[in-house]
């Protein structure tokens, strides 16, 4: 009698419901290796079952009810976590991806890369790690420096003949100060110093330079600079410059102001600048120990340049420029009898230039004359040229070269004024990051017109500086130093060394 379709319709879903169970528990094995099999003669929860009440377990020692062996099981079951260890301990060498093997399964998948460990970002590589950090002001660093070295000088006066030499003490102080601000921008150098000669207190000096700019950027084509400068030394004893001779050195100050209106066009820049400057120089102290004032040599001088370039390629832009300038002294006749106010004119042509960041520098040259209110003093002529060079020959090496030639001018009677060329170099070498070696040299000619006078000099030294940290350095020079005279008896030699001590921060 065939069955009925209820039936037949029940022990398909019975069926159904039984493979669906063993299924599911082939799965969970996989997932877990750990778990215990299944018991074929238990159905799942929820399914219908179709084996007699009175099946017995195929083998011994499997699990009749889940978490419970079977009465008669040989050993009870290990604790879980004791059995992952010492599986994992035993298990064979890892097997290729896509096994269905519980071992696999519980290891790290061999067919993908290991996570790397989290690694902190490295911190980028400074440039100079002795550079003093300085003071953050907000938009403004600063760098403030102290210097104290002592030392000896063979010749404090530059005397000609013999003369006697003496301990020398120099104390100096500088400020560095850089803006950091989005838009435009300020920098100024200064500095300051005193040398002082026990053994000879009449060549106690002071000297000193310094340089302020403000740049500020109009619009984005247009741009306004606004600068200020000195400088501080003093004149030798002795000097052509002096018609008497003195027992202490004058003091010579150049201070002055200026202003730059640049305009650019595409890759063509013109600039307008203005500036007016100021020389004084102190009193001399005659042999009787009086106090001379020297205002016929104090002067103002104004001048007006034009300058127009091109940039070629970025860092190399050739220029013109013309200038104009009036030099006007305090008294219109001076200690010799001459009406030294002046005007001049000059024209000059160069190029700032940066080849691959190894070479740069700017070179010019030019001609300039000077016409002076004495119909007795000729109009002063001659070529004119500036050149300042930076190679950077080797990481660790560098090479300056600077050199001018100027029209100067000058009191001596009977001259009109004074030619003065200059050549120096210096050639820096970092032994290590904190160990520099620098080794200087300059020559200098000077041709008074009018008269057949003319000085040669050189000097040469070494300069050394060890950086214990960004704080602390200490530094060592020596310097040979030669004039030959433009009169007899007037030459004169000095060496001087010199160890010290520098703070900045």
């Amino acid at each position: 009698m065939p069955a009925r379709p209820s039936t037949v319709r029940l022990a398909a879903l019975a069926g159904l419901a039984s493979g669906l169970a063993w299924a599911t528990a082939t799965l969970a094995q996989e997932a877990d290796p750990f778990q215990p099999p299944p018991d074929p003669t238990r159905p799942a929860a929820g399914a219908l079952s179709t084996a007699p009440a009175t099946s017995k377990p195929a083998f011994r020692g499997s699990y009749a009810q889940v978490g419970k062996p079977v009465k008669g099981s040989q050993k009870k079951p290990k604790p879980r976590r004791l059995q992952q260890a010492q599986t994992l301990a035993s298990s064979p060498a890892p097997v290729p991806l896509g096994s269905t093997s519980p071992v696999a399964a519980a290891l790290p998948n061999p067919g993908l890369p290991e996570p790397e460990p989290r690694r902190r970002p490295r911190r980028k590589a400074e440039v100079d790690p002795y550079e003093p950090l300085g003071f953050d002001t907000g938009g403004l660093i600063l760098r403030p420096a102290i210097e104290a070295t002592g030392g000896y000088d063979t010749n404090p006066n530059r005397a000609p003949g013999p003369h006697k030499g003496s301990a020398l003490l120099r104390q100096e102080g500088s400020l560095q100060v850089d803006s950091q601000w989005e838009r435009h921008a300020f920098t100024a150098t200064l500095r300051g110093a005193y040398n002082e000669y026990p053994g000879q207190p009449s060549a106690n000096r002071p000297d000193g330079q310094g340089s302020a700019n403000l740049r500020l950027d109009i619009l984005r084509d247009t741009q306004v600079d606004l600068g200020a400068a000195y400088d501080l030394t003093t004149e030798r004893p002795g000097s052509l410059e002096q018609p008497i001779a003195t027992l202490r050195r004058s003091t010579i100050l150049t201070a002055g102001a200026s202003a730059t209106l640049t305009q650019r066009f595409g890759a063509a820049a013109v600039s307008l600048r203005g500036s007016v400057d100021r020389t004084t120089y102190g009193d001399l102290q005659g042999p009787d120990g009086v106090d001379i004032s020297q205002p016929g040599r104090d002067l103002n001088a104004y001048a007006l340049r034009l300058r127009t370039g091109y940039e070629v390629t970025p860092g190399v832009q050739p220029f013109v420029e013309a200038s104009v300038d009036k030099r006007a002294y305090d008294t219109t006749i001076d200690a010799s009898g001459y009406a030294r106010s002046s005007s001049g004119v000059q024209a000059r042509a160069g190029s700032t230039f940066e080849i691959t960041r190894t070479l740069t520098g700017e070179v010019s040259a030019g001609y300039g004359s000077r016409d002076y209110e004495d119909p007795r003093l000729l109009p002063l002529r001659g070529p004119v040229a500036d050149a300042s060079l930076v190679w950077s020959a080797t990481p660790l090496t560098t090479v300056t070269l600077r050199g001018t030639s100027a029209l100067a001018e000058t009191t001596v009677v009977g001259a009109t004024g004074a030619t003065v060329k200059t050549l120096g170099i210096e050639i820096s070498h970092a032994l290590m990051r904190n160990l520099i070696l620098a080794a200087t040299g300059s020559v200098y000619q000077t041709d008074y017109i009018g008269q057949p006078l003319r000085e040669n000099g050189y000097t040469a030294g070494l300069k050394l500086e060890y950086k214990l940290t960004r704080s602390v350095a200490l530094k060592a020079s020596y310097s040979h130093e030669r004039l030959n005279g433009a009169v007899p008896g007037s030459d004169y030699t000095a060496n001087v060394v010199l160890v010290g001590l520098r703070l900045q921060h």
